[in-house]
């Protein structure tokens, strides 16, 4: 089974809770340095605000309506506004309104006197002049607004006019490079006896097709030509040269049957049936009959066979010679095609090339005119907008002197002081408290460093709470202590009420009559503990019988803190038969108290891991993050689980 891992403080957990319950503790001081702020905001205030007027001037642009709006010029489709907003304060303008109003500053400081106002979507311009003088403010509004008026046309017509020049020129230019262009195109055609380049194409890309056909043909005739002829060659090596032509058969079998027949009718005639020659010559026919009956090819054979040349070699030979010559045809055609469909090719790029250069004077032509027409087209928007551009701007309403003053935010800056100062005071506290690594409650030891608390005892006089305190902490050690015998109390820092706890503990314990075994780290031996004293170089000799006997329940003995002790006990052996000869008396309860880790480290790592239980006693305000953490990481890296904590004297406003 794994070690419980304890963590190392973590500087952002942070407990939202103690925070609040601070701020309102520091609240009074808070609210002091708000109403300081607010004091030092007002006489301030008083001393430097001063009272001033403000007069607004209004004047209108009136759109210039056409019937329809692909009659307006693009001019007036696009008017900006913001840039007519940046006129009214040009450097001319504001000087001329100073010597109107026979004013001693410069255009730097009346600039930010001026303001100019648009809202959106409206045509109404509103020109502010803010002065410490009624009338004069009303002055100065109505004087800029005239100033504005008068000067705007020049500054909007000046480009305009620039342009119109700059066209008039261009088209003059235009028309120019339009004639030269239209002179060459004609010498173009003369030259090269152009009719229609377009039609001319298209007539020679047909003859292309054409040819391209015809020579796929003629390549599918001469392919077949190649093949016939090689199926020829194929036939006539197995087809005989000669055959034979006809055959005679002048003596065959049934012949010779007949002609014996005949020979024995004539016999019949000389002589009679029981002649010798009449029998043998039907003996021979019958024989013969026979001979013929029995044989399996019946077929004649000739007497005279006449030989021949072979007809289909001599057609085939014909079909042969044909298909040569066809092949050697279709080779010369293909190759007239060819040059044919070069020439054909060739015309086409000459084409082409005339195509391009023609294309090149025609496209300039175009786009020339294309320009001349924008020109013409720009130069009577530019005309009709001179025409129609004056008078854009007139008076909507002139300044009147203003009833009341301009707020001064008098009010609005006290309070923001008030509110900015209590919000730094507030920061402050917060920001004290977030690097105040002291240890303010339970918050502190079990969610930063994962110990969990099994007391926590309140700084306070209320004997009920203090009796509750103790009980709960006495309920949650025995559930703690359950099949356990051997406390080790240590601490981060001296003082933290170690011997307050071992109090609590030896008296509930002798209450409930449980003997108990109290044993005290200590610097010196003074003679009344002296008999008292563990002696680490005889530990297995340990002698329980000359301990300090507080009462009946609870006897007391105790260890030096020393160099010679640190060298014995650096033998674990020692260390080990320490805890077994303390494990195995009669107590019921060994309560081992080490010094602060602070103060000796040695103690605490060579017996927290032999203990059942080791409890660290924390003190608030006294034990800090940064004492804690080494211990954290001593109990990791002993890799030990049994640790709890007790949390001592906790201010009332903590958590």
């Amino acid at each position: 089974m794994k070690n419980k891992a304890f963590k190392t403080d973590d500087l952002f957990i942070v407990n939202p809770l103690y925070f609040l319950k601070e701020l309102l503790y520091k609240a009074p001081s808070i609210l002091i340095a708000a109403i300081i702020g607010i004091l030092v905001a007002t006489f301030f205030a008083n001393k430097f605000t001063t009272v001033s007027y403000k007069s607004v001037a209004k004047i209108i642009r009136y759109d210039k309506k056409i019937s329809m709006p692909k009659d307006v010029p693009y001019k007036f489709q696009n008017f900006n506004y913001d840039t007519a907003l940046q006129t009214i304060r040009t450097r001319e303008n504001l000087n001329e309104a100073i010597k109107v109003l026979k004013l001693d500053t410069t255009v730097e400081k009346i600039y930010s006197s001026y303001e100019i106002k648009r809202r959106k979507r409206s045509d109404i311009i509103e020109i502010l002049f803010t002065n410490a003088n009624r009338e004069l403010s009303v002055k100065g509004a109505n004087v800029l607004a005239e100033i504005f008026l008068k000067n705007f046309y020049k500054v909007q017509n000046a480009a305009t006019r620039e342009v119109l020049v700059y066209y008039g020129k261009q088209k003059e230019a235009l028309i120019k490079e339009i004639e030269v262009l239209l002179s060459t195109k004609e010498k173009f055609n003369k030259e090269n006896k152009i009719l229609s380049i377009k039609v001319q194409k298209d007539y020679k890309y047909e003859q292309l097709n054409e040819v391209a056909l015809n020579l796929i043909d003629t390549k599918v005739l001469k392919n077949e030509y190649q093949t016939k002829i090689k199926q020829i060659n194929i036939k006539l090596k197995q087809i005989p040269k000669e055959v034979q032509l006809e055959y005679s058969v002048r003596s065959a079998d049934l012949k010779a049957i007949a002609n014996k027949e005949k020979e024995l009718d004539a016999m019949n005639q000389k002589y009679t049936k029981h002649n010798p020659k009449i029998k043998t010559l039907k003996k021979e026919i019958s024989k013969m009959k026979s001979q013929y009956a029995n044989r399996k090819n019946k077929k004649s054979i000739p007497d005279e066979i006449t030989y021949g040349n072979n007809p289909l070699f001599t057609a085939l030979i014909i079909e042969l010679s044909q298909s040569k010559i066809g092949v050697i045809s279709s080779t010369n055609r293909i190759k007239e095609l060819f040059e044919q469909q070069n020439n054909i090719e060739n015309e086409i790029k000459e084409l082409n090339i005339l195509e391009k250069k023609y294309s090149v004077i025609a496209k300039k032509i175009d786009e020339k005119n294309s320009l001349l027409d924008l020109v013409t087209k720009r130069q009577n928007e530019l005309k009709i907008a001179l025409e129609s551009s004056q008078e854009d701007f007139k008076f909507l309403e002139r300044a009147k002197p203003p009833k009341y003053p301009e707020s001064n935010f008098k009010k609005a800056m006290i309070l923001g002081t008030g509110f900015l100062s209590a919000l730094v005071f507030t920061g402050f506290f917060i920001l004290k408290l977030f690097f105040d690594f002291r240890i303010k409650g339970a918050f502190d030891i079990e969610r930063r460093f994962n110990i969990k608390l099994i007391g926590e005892f309140f700084n306070t006089k209320d004997n009920n709470i203090i009796k509750e305190n103790t009980m709960d902490f006495i309920t949650s050690f025995m559930k703690t202590m359950k099949n356990k015998k051997i406390v080790l109390l240590g601490s981060d820092v001296a003082n933290t009420g170690k011997t307050h706890i071992s109090e609590v503990l030896t008296y509930f314990c002798s209450t409930t009559k449980q003997k108990v075994l109290y044993i005290e780290t200590v610097s010196e031996i003074t003679p009344e503990i002296e008999d008292s004293i563990i002696n680490c170089s005889d530990i297995e000799n340990l002698n329980f019988d000359n301990v300090n006997v507080v009462n009946e329940y609870v006897h007391k003995l105790y260890i030096q803190d020393s160099e010679i002790n640190d060298y014995y006990l650096a033998n674990t052996n020692i260390s080990e038969k320490l805890f077994e000869n303390l494990k195995t008396n009669e107590y019921d309860l060994v309560l081992f108290e080490v010094l602060a880790f602070g103060v000796n480290t040695y103690f605490f790592k060579n017996f927290a891991p032999l203990a059942d239980l080791v409890l660290l006693v924390f003190k608030c305000n006294e034990s800090s993050r940064k004492t804690i953490d080494p211990i954290v990481e001593e109990i990791n890296s002993l890799g030990i689980s049994h640790v709890k904590g007790v949390l001592n004297v906790i201010d009332n406003k903590s958590i």
